[in-house]
């Protein structure tokens, strides 16, 4: 009980700080600007996160593939964060939203959802968000999500299903979007607002043309997003979109799943890669109060995160992990660690054909996965075992990630046993091979994680010459400046600068 009596006055403060101080916080600070000016996506003025572009491109190109038609890919930056978004159409009527909101501090809120409009003036809407809402509901406007359909295809088929169910066969609004793809955007925001303000959320500040929240507003908005009230709240939204695909008879698992990015690359502010060009914005006061309101924040969660991260170090370990000498037994000791089963890995051979490759993995929580590898890597790899993340991207969903375990500390002996290729850009294992070994000679390296589809190197001293790697890199491996950084070569090499890395990816 000692350390619990400790704990007492803090956690007090901390809750009085979180349930009381920081809603009359929010309701000084927060508001949204009436008509908020969004602008069309340009990859060489815009830098956005490698996870962000991968989010949308992904996305994009499956309702591509489902029939919708993008009608335009806008960014907001708000300085705190950015949105990106990208619209599209369908012939029937649907209106197709793939949204990312995220911050220059590595986080991130994704979104894909469907929308029509009903001639009575409804609103129905499906998506996948994985965040808590905390607006107010308000009638006319039915919303359904399904924080766990990940396939864009399959959430677009389970909103047209629920959109019969509810409504048979309705006549819908045509919007015109592509005309003015910002103006639309700006405003589903007022109009969304607006309803708030009738609920009693915000109020219209004339004079600043901006809404900011009422006191009740804040309160209730800011407890929304607090334990254990957002816990609760989520466990209930999946639960009830769980009973709601079993009822309609859509359970069951993702075809081509999209992982949900909750966190990504911190984004380079513009300025320092152009220098001169734009300007760094101003340290104005309001801008001083929302640091302050974000540390009160961090500290109002400081309790949950401590109760997790003393969970995660009992299930953990990770001082007491013991490495035996041979390969079951380093088996058994990832598995113990993890607290989940090993599964062999299948590889490919020299022709693409599947077989045992000798290695294994396993599935660990996404939030520790980094911190696990640094304390775990160099303890796997004494006794001569490679220990890696497997997967470039999130698998399914944003909570786990799988762990790769080879019977060999040399990474190059990892390529083949994984058999990294890819069939799509004419790379085969042995090229890959190649091409790293030359490189590292040039430019020493250890590489770090292998995939079925993608390395990671860090190399061994400071990157004086960024530019020189990304021309290296580019040359071999495209996709990650194209597709990744979306063509924005400078934003690449500030980040291979920043972390002394490189990733290579392949299709």
């Amino acid at each position: 009980m000692g350390p619990v009596r400790e704990l007492l006055p803090f956690l007090l403060v901390v809750a009085g700080l979180a349930f009381v101080g920081l809603p009359l916080i929010m309701w000084r600070l927060l508001g949204e600007d009436a008509t908020p000016r969004y602008e069309p996506f340009d990859p060489s003025r815009h830098a956005a996160p490698p996870e962000v572009g991968a989010f949308i491109r992904d996305n994009v190109a499956a309702l591509a593939a489902d029939g919708f038609t993008q009608a335009g890919d806008l960014v907001r930056d708000r300085g705190a964060n950015i949105t990106r978004v990208t619209l599209l159409e369908h012939p029937e009527g649907e209106t197709a939203t793939v949204a990312v909101v995220y911050s220059e501090r590595g986080t991130a809120a994704p979104l894909v959802e469907f929308t029509v409009v009903l001639t009575d003036g409804r609103v129905f809407d499906v998506n996948n968000s994985v965040s808590v809402p905390v607006f107010a509901p308000h009638p006319g406007h039915e919303v359904k999500r399904f924080p766990e359909v990940r396939d864009p295809v399959r959430l677009h088929r389970l909103f047209r299903t629920l959109l019969r169910r509810r409504f048979g066969s309705p006549v819908l609004v045509r919007r015109d979007i592509a005309r003015d793809p910002a103006r639309f955007l700006a405003g589903i925001s007022d109009t969304e607002y607006l309803a708030q303000v009738a609920a009693g959320y915000f109020r219209f500040d004339e004079r600043a043309r901006r809404f900011r929240p009422t006191l009740k507003g804040a309160y209730l908005m800011t407890w929304k997003m607090l334990p254990p009230f957002a816990t609760l709240r989520k466990r209930r939204l999946r639960r009830e979109a769980r009973e709601l695909l079993r009822e309609i008879g859509m359970e069951g698992v993702d075809q081509r799943p999209v992982a949900a990015v909750t966190a990504v690359t911190p984004v380079t502010p513009l300025e320092e890669l152009l220098p001169g060009v734009i300007a760094a914005p101003r340290d104005t006061p309001r801008r001083w109060a929302v640091r302050i309101g974000g540390f009160a924040l961090l500290l109002a969660m400081t309790a949950s995160v401590v109760y997790q991260r003393v969970q995660a170090r009992r299930a953990v370990r990770l001082p007491g992990l013991v490495v035996p000498a041979d390969f079951p037994g380093a088996i058994r000791a990832l598995e113990q660690v993890t607290a989940h089963a090993a599964t062999p890995l299948v590889g490919r051979d020299s022709v693409g054909a599947e077989r045992e490759s000798g290695a294994y993995v396993v599935t660990v929580q996404s939030r520790w996965a980094n911190r696990f590898l640094q304390a775990a890597h160099e303890k796997f790899a004494a006794r001569g075992f490679f220990l890696s993340r497997f997967d470039l991207n999130f698998r399914n969903d944003s909570s786990s990630v799988r762990l790769l375990l080879a019977p060999t500390a040399d990474p190059y002996d990892v390529l083949l046993l994984v058999g990294t290729r890819g069939e799509s850009d004419g790379r085969g294992t042995a090229d890959i091979a190649e091409w790293l070994r030359t490189f590292a000679r040039e430019r020493p390296f250890e590489l770090r994680n292998v995939g079925a589809d993608w390395v990671r190197g860090v190399f061994a001293s400071d990157v004086t010459d960024p530019d020189d790697v990304v021309r290296r890199v580019e040359a071999f491996c495209p996709r990650i400046a194209r597709e990744d950084f979306q063509g924005n070569v400078a934003a690449l090499a500030t980040w291979v600068r920043r972390s002394r890395a490189f990733i290579c990816r392949w299709q």
